[in-house]
């Protein structure tokens, strides 16, 4: 799903959850370099589940050769 967000082919809801680091962001960071997502900070344990952080968070863990 977090593919098909960044390449726009999911629904705008999905999509609307998923920021690459370099669109986020005001400075030039070197992970902007890489398709990497901004994953969005929580207050609770229940929060970090959500699909808005977890996709981010399972897409940043894979390997950039993939």
């Amino acid at each position: 799903m977090a593919h098909q967000s960044l390449t726009s082919t999911a629904p705008t809801y999905l999509s609307a959850d998923f920021q690459l680091v370099s669109e986020h962001g005001q400075r030039n960071l070197r992970s902007s370099s890489y398709r990497t997502l901004a994953v969005p900070r929580t207050c609770t344990t229940l929060g970090d589940g959500s699909f808005a952080v977890a996709g981010p968070h399972v897409w940043n863990s894979l390997p950039v050769t993939i």
